[in-house]
């Protein structure tokens, strides 16, 4: 699945949010290739976003709501959502999203509505059609607009659940979506695969670059037959070592490792999977959650080269990250998407849409300029700086609870 474009309404911090992973200009002598679906060059899509923004405007909500749907449409069922995640705890929760499958080369689209009282879906529509080889994004969309209005195309398909929610999911469930996904959180909750047989080669040339002292990295398999998985250990010049395994958090390494390269042990799985694959047909979604914030920033930047260098044809990523030096990499202005608070909700910024190129200014200029609303409010912090604020504490209300 390439996802093109998702709309999310009454969910986290969003409300008509609307994020499109598509473009409508051709770029010159870009450095990003294949930017388009194959067989049909006029359609073109993202494969590679950097997101960027300050705390708390939901960076890794938008990844958690891809990661939901993506899991609904592999058949499995809508991850469970807090009453806390409703903006408005009285109305529906609402998902619109777009994408295509690039081996059958259909467009899809699917219309979620989420009760927040049971966390259950309560409404579903979905229609798809054909892409043909003179098809734009745009016309695409058009056509899907008008087929979900009652008109006819060939070879279309349209769901709509009314009251028949589970009929609807059982329909749902019998295309193939061409669903891969690899979203990596801090807290390793989305881990989506247990068995990854990576080569020590390459985990040893990771590892080397932020860890000098490596000498040796060795693979052997795990005894419990119910685990799938490969051990690694991984040798110092001092004669130390420990085990690293990919599906596990690494906890035992912290005394060997700085927190940068135990960062990159983390994110180790999903970058080995996107070097694994380069050359594989699958359409895979991954994600990395700001998983080399404590990095060299120039070791961020290889290693984000290397990923983006080595995604396969019908893959896209979704990069997370605080680093501003990624501003001035050599990536299309439409490859970054900043979320920026324009009061109490979040809103999409993206540079195309908003006029704006690499031509015209760089995106950290107007990143400093806060075009994006991304620069942090630090009004209450400023106000510590004051000498009137020192020593004020009796004006403090200080309550106790018993």
């Amino acid at each position: 699945m390439i996802l093109t474009n998702i709309k999310i309404a009454n969910l986290y911090c969003f409300d008509d949010l609307n994020v499109d992973f598509t473009f409508a200009k051709k770029i010159v002598s870009s450095t990003l290739d294949d930017e388009f679906l194959e067989n049909r060059p006029k359609f073109k899509f993202k494969r590679f976003c950097i997101l960027m923004g300050p705390n708390s405007v939901g960076k890794s909500a938008f990844a958690k709501v891809i990661y939901a749907v993506n899991s609904f449409l592999k058949g499995y069922t809508l991850p469970a959502t807090t009453a806390e995640a409703f903006i408005d705890p009285t109305k529906l929760a609402t998902l619109e999203v777009e994408f295509v499958t690039p081996k059958s080369l259909f467009i899809h689209i699917l219309k979620l509505e989420i009760a927040p009282s049971s966390n259950k879906i309560s409404s579903i529509e979905y229609a798809s059609l054909p892409i043909l080889k003179s098809d734009t994004n745009t016309i695409c969309r058009e056509k899907l607009e008008k087929l979900m209005q009652g008109e006819e195309f060939p070879k279309s398909v349209v769901i709509k659940s009314q009251d028949k929610i589970r009929s609807a999911i059982n329909k749902l469930k019998k295309i193939d979506f061409e669903i891969e996904y690899d979203f990596e959180f801090d807290d390793h909750s989305f881990k989506t695969s247990l068995a990854l047989n990576i080569d020590p080669k390459l985990v040893f040339a990771l590892i080397k670059t932020f860890e000098p002292n490596v000498t040796k990295v060795v693979a052997h398999e795990i005894a419990d037959p119910f685990v799938q998985c490969t051990c690694y250990t991984i040798e110092f010049s001092n004669k130390k070592s420990f085990d690293f395994y990919p599906i596990s958090p690494v906890t035992s390494a912290i005394s060997h490792l700085s927190k940068g390269t135990c960062q990159l042990l983390t994110a180790m799985e999903c970058i080995c999977k996107i070097i694994s694959n380069s050359k594989n047909e699958s359409s895979v979604f991954y994600s990395l959650d700001d998983k080399l914030s404590s990095c060299d920033s120039e070791l961020e930047l290889l290693i984000l080269n290397l990923m983006v260098s080595k995604l396969s044809r019908n893959s896209q990523l979704l990069y997370i990250s605080h680093n501003n030096d990624l501003l001035g990499i050599d990536f299309p202005t439409h490859s970054f998407l900043f979320l920026g608070r324009g009061g109490p909700l979040v809103k999409a910024f993206l540079p195309e849409q908003m006029g704006y190129s690499k031509n015209d200014r760089s995106l950290l200029s107007l990143v400093k300029n806060n075009c994006f609303s991304t620069i942090p409010n630090t009004v209450a912090i400023d106000e510590l700086f004051s000498e009137e604020f020192v020593g004020n504490s009796q004006d403090l209300e200080v309550k106790q609870t018993k």
